[in-house]
């Protein structure tokens, strides 16, 4: 129980602060992705969850550092990377469903960017608010 505690603050803490900074400077704070992960990485030992489910929660962001870097940067490889440590901490069902929320969440706003505000295509917004969106209506769930 205190485990999944702390785990929930870990996921809060670090979705809050990298949503300011994605917002104030649209980066990722990168020391705070080896944290992600390590405390994730504890967690799973504690809790007796380091096994293949506890890999699986990795891939989400494997998948978009790749398309990060296939994409030459229309993806934010920070993006990636802060998939990877949400992933380290949360169970994969859930961070797949914080993203699939994240993404519908943000084409949505992309649509109403480009409609209300004439927003142009290539226009860059941030991802990591919509990560913490997601992740707050999966706990709502």
């Amino acid at each position: 129980m205190i485990i999944n505690i702390c785990r929930e603050a870990a996921v809060l803490m670090l979705l809050s602060l990298n949503t300011y900074t994605d917002l104030k400077r649209n980066e990722i704070l990168l020391f705070s992705i080896p944290a992600g992960m390590g405390t994730g990485l504890v967690c799973a030992f504690l809790s007796g969850e380091l096994s293949g489910s506890w890999l699986a929660g990795l891939v989400p962001g494997i998948v978009f550092i790749l398309l990060s870097i296939l994409s030459q940067g229309c993806i934010g490889m920070g993006d990636g990377l802060l998939l990877l440590a949400l992933g380290a901490l949360l169970s994969w069902h859930n961070v797949t469903a914080c993203l699939l929320l994240a993404l519908i969440l943000s084409a949505l706003c992309a649509i109403m960017i480009l409609v209300i505000h004439r927003g142009k295509m290539y226009d860059v917004f941030p991802f990591a608010p919509f990560l913490l969106a997601g992740h707050l209506l999966t706990l709502m769930m």
